[in-house]
């Protein structure tokens, strides 16, 4: 079978831009479109199928942040990418903190980097669309969180708090923290890190304040639900440390200090797409004895949280152990696993965090064989653990 020729539209005003585009992908399998002004663009839009735009920020008269939005409102199932020259960079915090790109080439760009960027995408787009969850991936805005952490993040970074304090507190929360390495992964920091204090540092206090300032928060409603699976992520990211200072002696690497709070970013979604149909699947977990949460949202939604969660990440293409911790912290000996031992300590911290926190817990979830393999005594592990704070 012949694989479906993906359609890219380019957009940019300099059309010395789209014949470099040109030249760069000419020899690609792709059907290459190009337009010279957003006129142009929206004309193409109504008459082809696009799969992938890039799309220059900074345009005459139709912006390329409009396009963008255009893009993002009325084309959900189309993949967007910016492309930077000189912008001012209030306007590009703005366009990431919106999801209106989830990726941008940075002008004039390596032609390897170019063709791998544009690759990466069309392959992502293919699953998800094989998965049927496409538009529900792309669409996503900014994950709401919990107004009460929202509202102590914002005073301490509108009081100018120690970096340590502030990344300490959006820690606690995992849409922020999703939001801060999404934002310094991306092609214009191009810092390849998980760790909330390294990316405070690159980012600045400036910028921080402007990605907090474009969070919403959840209503009365879902804070309550919500409330229960932020304290896991936090729990779950000590605990991971726990085991790599004190248990396993070992040193984590500052870039990964922070994966522990995205493992169950999946879940995240999916109470923000469907919020009342997976309260509903949680709480018959909760009732329920026998009941595979993993089963039951594939059941409901056609994919799991940790699927979801994969994909999620994978979109803003930042460091690989953070969608894999997502889609692996159930099966750290799937053979597909790369660092094996940091997703075997994530999986023990997701377990340990719900004994801690009083949630419900499957002991056949706890895959056993990895207190062999990390060589740690489980009735030690567990005395260190239960010390922990709440």
């Amino acid at each position: 079978m012949i694989a479906e020729k993906k359609s890219i539209l380019i957009v940019d005003d300099d059309k010395r831009i789209l014949y470099a585009f040109k030249k760069a992908l000419e020899k690609t399998n792709y059907n290459l479109l190009f337009a010279d002004s957003g006129d142009a663009a929206f004309a193409i839009l109504q008459s082809e199928s696009i799969d992938l735009a890039i799309v220059d920020l900074r345009m005459p008269i139709i912006s390329g942040y409009e396009i963008l939005e255009k893009l993002k409102k009325d084309y959900p199932s189309i993949f967007r990418i910016a492309l930077i020259g000189y912008v001012d960079e209030s306007k590009i915090l703005k366009a990431l903190s919106k999801n209106l790109a989830s990726s941008y080439i940075i002008k004039p760009w390596n032609k390897s980097e170019l063709t791998n960027t544009v690759s990466y995408y069309v392959n992502l787009y293919n699953e998800l669309k094989e998965r049927g969850i496409l538009e529900a991936i792309n669409s996503i805005d900014a994950l709401p969180t919990i107004p009460e952490i929202y509202f102590k993040i914002s005073k301490a970074v509108e009081e100018n708090y120690d970096m340590d304090k502030i990344a300490e507190l959006i820690e606690m929360d995992h849409s922020i923290s999703a939001k801060v390495i999404q934002i310094v992964n991306s092609a214009y920091f191009n810092i390849r890190t998980a760790s909330i204090r390294k990316a405070l540092v690159y980012l600045g206090i400036n910028n921080i304040q402007n990605i907090i300032m474009s969070q919403s928060v959840f209503s009365s409603v879902r804070k309550e639900f919500a409330n229960p699976l932020w304290l896991h992520a936090e729990m779950t990211n000590k605990i991971m440390l726990l085991i790599y200072n004190n248990i396993l002696d070992k040193k984590l690497d500052e870039d990964l200090r922070s994966v522990g709070l995205f493992h169950d970013i999946g879940k995240v979604v999916l109470i923000n797409d469907y919020s009342n149909g997976y309260y509903d699947l949680c709480k018959v977990y909760t009732e329920s004895e026998d009941c595979v949460i993993q089963e039951m949202e594939k059941d409901k939604f056609g994919v799991s949280h940790e699927e979801i969660g994969y994909y999620f990440m994978k979109l803003w293409g930042v460091a690989e152990e953070i969608p894999e911790a997502a889609l692996y912290h159930h099966d750290p000996f799937n053979p597909a696993v790369k660092n094996k031992e940091l997703i075997m300590v994530i999986h023990l911290a997701n377990h340990y965090s719900k004994v801690l926190l009083g949630c419900k817990v499957n002991e056949e979830e706890l895959d056993k064989r990895v207190f062999e393999e990390l060589n740690i005594n489980r009735e030690y592990f567990e005395n260190v653990v239960k010390n922990l704070k709440v």
